[in-house]
């Protein structure tokens, strides 16, 4: 009946092929095959799903609904084998259309609520491509996936991962949807998901062929976890990066043996890494290094392990050196490219001499001819971007060389004399200006070593910086800010002295120092001054801090100082000023006397530091923790000061959170005492005040930040009773949000929002905070109940505002209690399988906002009838 209704000529072989099937897996289940009973569903379900007759559908619903025992009781003697199995399901499956078949698996990789449900879908999937990795490329499974990567589990992002790095290294087409993903997942704030990512990309970078904005990224993102919290991952990346760098990684060649790459490969890999570097802007760990600084720490370790990495570093160089030849003695210089590739070179070159000078100290003559405006026929005009680029890169090798070339040639001093300060006239960005400076300076140290060159380099420095000067006192010259930088960083640089005629004299002397520390507080950081002249002058006091750090201790610096960091309506002011602070703290000290000048300056501004951390814009705010960290990292503060303000800044994004979280790991290791229940809820709800209006409250971030006390079970249950003890008696602590109810509940709900997503290591710490929010709860819902009544009567002909404010505000903190409690009851029980990862989110209703009396009263009457009605229902298991 089934074949006539569906009018298939060859349905027959295929009902019988099907029937024989389910057969199989009847029996098998039968035998104790657990996943037998599911594939017997899932066939009797996809079939069902694909046919409109309704006879067809009848025979495949009689399947399903029939007991097994009674189908492998009438056909115990015509079970198949598992190889016939195979084959039926082979032609069983032959004109299924595949897209419909993984619809009810992906539409369970978007369940809202169950992550260990989202994470088997994945491990499901995994098996489908198992048999065609081609189901990744599709347009409905790629957007599923990509999706899982940004679950909010870690352990679905984890499975996500180890999915797609299965099959994204075997094909091109896989690579290039999925890289940027994967790259993504280097930085996320799951450990086991870095990892996976991190050896996915290994591979990637192991694999000949691919193409080099692939490489570029994948670069990028492996860098930064060489300073990853996790010492396996960094071991793991420092092992990798060394390999590919040092061991002449090789490539599998036809007969299977391994064929050592060349110099000339490795060295391509090399310049490939260290250009990528400098294309990222990312910053990493609490000191927010650049990519290039971790790239240079992580070659520097590499040539002191061993002499051989020494040696290898050379032949780069001279690799390096070798092909700038090259460029040189091109025909054509003007070849389209031609410049970007001298840039990549230079800059391998750059990265070396700053780790070991001497690598390429022999060759420098070969160099010069690059530092000359001539070289580009446009002496007379501004410099272009690019160019100051590469004559930047240039004077950047030069500031680490020239100290320890033994001889100085004098067509390679006349060179710098004439083309650096035309490079400080041109430089686009500070960085390069503040290069083409130290470059400046370090040929006047360097070449006025010698007796009969030191009056020339000292003249030559002196009206170099008479120049700028000049400048400021000229009342017709427009650009001051950037000739006050200038004359700062002259400063900076210049704290030698020049032995003449038998005389130490200094390079700058302290008399002109402080000429212009006073010119620089009269004339540009003062209130009421442009916004360009007060970012100059707080500059220009950074390096005069640095030359002359007795001129920080000055009332008027003092003044200007503190001024500037409570001006945080001007945060552009506010992130000169911290870095003025920055340049100051950040010079390397080691006698007594400086070191203890650092720590009281930093006692001084370490709370208006602090306050800089809830600025709203994230350059300032993550300025101001960068040098929090540096300054705890030095010990000139108190760690306990920082404990709370780490934790609230998790509610921050990117840098922010990071170098807050290390500072806080870094305390938690060292003194766990200070990192108390207090202090973290503390963080909290000062981390209430960074919560914008349309983001979601960091969760993960904060668990994160809590587990470093794991698995103190004490702790635990300390943070739940302080929480519980908060939320009923309203304390939020000092600042603004005790002045206002409304400020008040908000904070307490979002603290609510984050205990109840925290990583409770069992089941009897959940019970502890059932117990304690369900008792705190009932009891103050209950006593508010009456004066709610009372406001809500309509005979009551007058009520006080202030006491029906007060009894609604009573109202929202006993319904936050109570919902924490309805909450926990609904995610975890004795027998989930802890930490457990809750996907959703507390939400709680403000009372507050009820648009009566009446209604705030209903609301809470049904909270607590609730709460009674599964207190009597779980008979007080959960007491």
């Amino acid at each position: 009946e089934a074949q006539q209704e569906a009018g298939e000529v060859g349905a027959l072989p295929k009902l019988y092929a099907q029937q024989a099937l389910l057969n199989h897996l009847v029996a098998a289940s039968a035998r104790g095959d657990s996943s037998a009973m599911h594939a017997h569903r899932s066939w009797v379900m996809q079939w069902c799903e694909e046919s409109e007759a309704p006879a067809v559908k009848a025979c495949y619903d009689a399947q399903w609904d029939e007991s097994l025992t009674l189908w492998r009781t009438r056909l115990r003697h015509r079970e198949i084998s598992a190889a016939q199995a195979t084959a039926f399901a082979t032609f069983a499956v032959s004109p299924f259309d595949f897209a419909k078949m993984l619809a009810p698996l992906l539409s369970i990789l978007k369940h809202p609520k169950l992550p260990a449900y989202r994470q088997k879908a994945l491990k499901g999937l995994s098996l489908v491509v198992d048999l065609d990795p081609e189901i990744l490329a599709s347009a409905n499974v790629r957007s599923v996936v990509l999706e899982s990567m940004n679950d909010i589990s870690k352990s679905v992002r984890a499975e996500a991962v180890l999915l797609v790095g299965k099959f994204m290294c075997q094909d091109a087409t896989l690579t290039l949807q999925y890289y940027e993903s994967i790259c993504a997942r280097c930085k996320d704030a799951g450990t086991s998901v870095r990892k996976a990512a991190m050896q996915i990309l290994r591979d990637l970078m192991g694999k000949e062929g691919q193409e080099k904005k692939v490489l570029d990224a994948a670069c990028v993102a492996i860098i930064p976890l060489l300073k990853d919290e996790s010492a396996d991952i960094q071991a793991k990346t420092s092992a990798f990066l060394k390999e590919m760098w040092f061991l002449a990684r090789a490539s599998h060649g036809g007969d299977g043996e391994k064929a050592a790459l060349s110099l000339a490969a490795r060295f391509e890999q090399v310049k490939a890494v260290v250009d990528a570097a400098h294309a990222c802007t990312t910053t990493v760990g609490r000191d927010a290094s650049s990519i290039t600084d971790v790239l240079e720490g992580f070659v520097r370790d590499a040539i002191k392990s061993s002499p051989t990495n020494k040696q290898a570093c050379h032949n780069y160089c001279q690799e390096a050196l070798q092909a700038v030849i090259r460029e040189s003695e091109r025909e054509d210089p003007g070849v389209p490219g031609a410049a970007a590739d001298l840039l990549r070179l230079f800059r391998t070159l750059a990265l070396f001499a700053r780790v070991q000078p001497s690598l390429i100290a022999k060759d420098m003559e070969l160099l010069h001819q690059h530092l000359s405006s001539q070289q580009y026929g446009n002496d007379a005009g501004p410099w272009q971007p690019d160019q100051c680029q590469l004559i930047g890169t240039v004077a950047a090798i030069y500031v680490q060389v020239l100290p320890v070339m033994a001889d100085h040639p004098a067509h390679l001093v006349k060179y710098l004399q004439e083309d650096l300060p035309k490079l400080v006239q041109f430089a686009p960005t500070m960085q390069l200006l503040s290069t083409s400076i130290e470059c400046v300076c370090a040929l006047v140290s360097s070449v006025g070593r010698s007796h009969r060159k030191a009056r020339e380099m000292h003249t030559y420095l002196a009206r170099f910086l008479r120049i700028q000067l000049s400048k400021l006192s000229d009342p017709q010259f427009t650009a001051k800010p950037r000739a006050l930088i200038i004359a700062g960083l002259v400063c900076r640089f210049s704290g030698f002295s020049l032995a003449i005629d038998g005389k130490q004299v200094p390079a700058v002397t302290p008399e002109t120092v402080k000429q212009l520390y006073d010119s620089c507080i009269n004339n540009f950081v003062k209130p009421g001054k442009g916004g360009a002249y007060r970012r100059a002058g707080f500059s220009c006091l950074g390096s005069l801090f640095v030359r002359d750090p007795s001129l920080i201790l000055r009332e008027a610096s003092k003044k200007v100082l503190s001024d500037a960091l409570i001006d945080l309506k001007n945060e552009d002011i506010v992130l000169t000023a911290l870095r003025a602070l920055a340049d100051f703290i950040e010079e390397d000290v080691s006698d007594t006397d400086a070191t203890c000048l650092r720590n009281n300056v930093m006692q001084h501004y370490l709370e208006r530091i602090l306050a800089c951390g809830y600025c709203a814009g994230d350059a300032t705010a993550s300025a101001a923790l960068r040098l929090v960290s540096l300054i705890h990292e030095r010990g000139q503060v108190h760690p306990q000061m920082l404990v709370a303000d780490m934790v609230a800044v998790q509610q921050r994004s990117g840098v922010c959170a990071v170098v807050g979280f290390q500072v806080l790991k870094a305390i938690s290791d060292k003194y766990p005492d200070y990192y108390t229940p207090e202090v973290f809820a503390s963080g909290v709800l000062r981390g209430y005040t960074l919560l914008q209006p349309s983001a979601a409250v960091a969760l993960e971030a904060f668990a994160r930040s809590f587990e470093l006390r794991l698995p103190n079970k004490k702790f635990v249950q300390r943070t739940s009773k302080h929480v519980v003890d908060l939320i009923r008696k309203g304390s939020v602590g000092p600042g603004e949000l005790r002045s206002a109810r409304s400020g008040r509940v908000a904070a307490l709900r979002f603290l609510a929002a984050v205990v109840t997503a925290l990583p409770f290591p069992d089941w009897e710490c959940v019970a502890e905070l059932i117990k304690l929010s369900g008792e705190a709860g009932i009891e103050l819902g209950t006593g508010t109940m009456t004066a709610l009544k009372m406001s809500s009567d309509a005979e009551i002909a007058a009520v006080d505002p202030a006491e029906q404010e007060a009894a609604m505000e009573e109202a929202a903190r006993a319904l936050i209690l109570l919902e924490i409690r309805r909450f926990i009851l609904a995610n975890y029980s004795p027998r989930s399988t802890f930490p457990v990862e809750v996907s959703s989110t507390l939400t709680v209703v403000n009372l507050l906002e009820a648009s009566s009396t009446r209604e705030c009263y209903s609301t809470l009457k049904a909270a607590l009838r609730l709460a009674s009605e599964k207190a009597e229902g779980d008979g007080g298991a959960t007491a």
